[in-house]
């Protein structure tokens, strides 16, 4: 498999996931994790990065989620490969039973005024968070990876934009800004994976959505020629505010924290770098 095959396999899988954690409708959950079953074990790369993880290891998904008397339980192992197949395992079981995902959910205590939605979404997101996430960080580790091996060439063109002039001595190429050049796709593959955390985590919905549109923005604008200052600065701004809301510190993962913290850190260069643009 090459940088490209990992690439749209880990596209695919963003998007397959993301409706699984936050399906359209709660009676539709079914149908999302039906469709995540089968695409973890029929592409070739996922389902050999999720082999290699739990093949060896066995942990009775039963003792991972459970009823007590009426409600539900959840009480994941320590060993985080055990962890891993107690949720594939649980994920077969409900497939295999075409399980009513909206129903259980409603058995694990939330708080008052949940709807089904939600409950849903973070019914998803407590049972089958970190498969998803052991999967996106595989896939993006493996494509940094491959890029770090493909660097080195005289082409710096990112998308089709140009951020810097190459200089041939010796056969050595060297730039003062190729650090733009490779940076937008470091971006654009820790984006992705805060996609699928921030699906995932256990945060308002109005936040997600906020995050979600600033990290757009980010986007947008590093792909672009000349990227405006004042979009980025409003975007990492929102972004700073969540990292360091007392609320938000206290609900969000350290592991969300750290990778908004990084990906804040990624973007100041391009504020810099294009500061007289607004």
């Amino acid at each position: 498999m090459n940088l490209k095959d990992f690439r749209a396999t880990s596209l695919k899988f963003r998007r397959i996931a993301s409706n699984m954690l936050r399906p359209d409708r709660a009676d539709n959950a079914i149908i999302y994790l039906l469709r995540f079953k089968d695409f973890i074990d029929s592409d070739p790369i996922v389902r050999d990065i999720v082999d290699n993880a739990i093949s060896n290891t066995q942990y009775d998904h039963h003792m991972y989620f459970f009823e007590d008397s009426y409600w539900m339980t959840i009480k994941p192992p320590i060993n985080p490969k055990e962890h891993l197949r107690a949720q594939y395992d649980l994920i077969t079981a409900l497939c295999e039973s075409k399980a009513n995902i909206s129903s259980i959910a409603h058995r694990i205590p939330r708080g008052k005024g949940t709807n089904s939605k939600e409950s849903v979404s973070a019914f998803m997101g407590d049972l089958f968070g970190q498969i998803v996430d052991f999967i996106t960080d595989s896939l993006s580790e493996e494509i940094m990876i491959m890029e770090e091996e493909t660097k080195g060439g005289a082409n710096i063109n990112v998308g089709g934009n140009f951020y810097g002039t190459a200089n041939q001595a010796q056969g050595d190429i060297t730039s003062t800004n190729i650090v733009y050049a490779s940076n937008v796709n470091d971006i654009i593959t820790l984006i992705e994976s805060l996609r699928l955390q921030i699906a995932s985590a256990k945060i308002d919905d109005d936040m997600k959505e906020d995050i979600l549109d600033d990290m757009e923005t980010i986007e947008e604008e590093i792909k672009k020629d000349a990227p405006k200052s004042t979009r980025l600065k409003k975007a990492l701004a929102g972004i700073n505010g969540f990292i360091t809301s007392t609320t938000s510190g206290t609900i969000a993962s350290v592991a969300l924290i750290t990778n908004l913290q990084e990906l804040a850190h990624k973007v100041a260069p391009f504020i810099e770098r294009f500061q007289s643009i607004t």
